[in-house]
């Protein structure tokens, strides 16, 4: 699901989410409610050739969620946060949405990913290389497991790893792979318009 109307909501309500209630954050891109589902603040638009699908499935590559579970925002302006590296301001075109998030979207999938497993790990105390991020949950070596939304509040406080290792492609489960598209759905049934919006 793709909202439109959240790069306002955002702007009214603060970047960095100044109202209590709602989503969790982990870094500029990544929310999480309490009930495990992940919102991609999304610094580029769709005009078309999927490029959405593409930077959700890096962010989700990395953060070890199915595509399925990345709900889309539209980034609100905030060029300290969503500059295009390549065009150095924030915005779509010269077709370097895919180039320019190539690395901070992994990144910030692998942090993410990082931080709610040493959350988990501290919960149960024991150490996070005994433990496995899958499917938008951190599991134990004897059975345990927490999702994303039960773990997200105290990974948020974690200071960020100074590493932070990526997927090599012969790791890969989304990246590369025959994926729907996040906007066919929506413009297939009406619930979203097949034209771009750039204001």
């Amino acid at each position: 699901m793709i909202h439109k109307s959240a790069a306002t909501q955002i702007v009214e309500e603060g970047a960095s989410g100044d109202s209590p209630a709602g989503p969790a954050e982990l870094g500029a891109f990544i929310r999480i409610d309490p009930t495990g589902g992940v919102t991609l603040i999304m610094p580029k638009i769709e005009m078309g050739q999927g490029v959405q699908s593409s930077l959700a499935a890096m962010l989700a590559e990395e953060l070890e969620v199915d595509l399925s579970q990345v709900t889309l925002q539209e980034a609100p302006p905030n060029e300290e946060l969503y500059v295009d590296p390549i065009l150095n301001f924030q915005a779509t075109g010269g077709s370097t949405s895919a180039r320019s998030f190539w690395r901070p979207l992994r990144e910030a999938g692998a942090t993410g990913r990082i931080l709610l497993v040493q959350a988990a790990a501290d919960e149960w105390g024991i150490s996070s290389e005994v433990c496995e991020a899958r499917n938008g949950a951190v599991h134990g070596p004897d059975g345990q497991q927490l999702g994303y939304g039960e773990l997200v509040e105290a990974a948020a406080e974690l200071p960020v790893p100074e590493q932070i290792p990526l997927k090599s492609p012969d790791q890969f489960r989304l990246i590369g792979k025959p994926l729907q598209r996040l906007d066919t759905p929506p413009r297939s049934t009406g619930q979203r318009s097949s034209q771009p919006i750039c204001s």
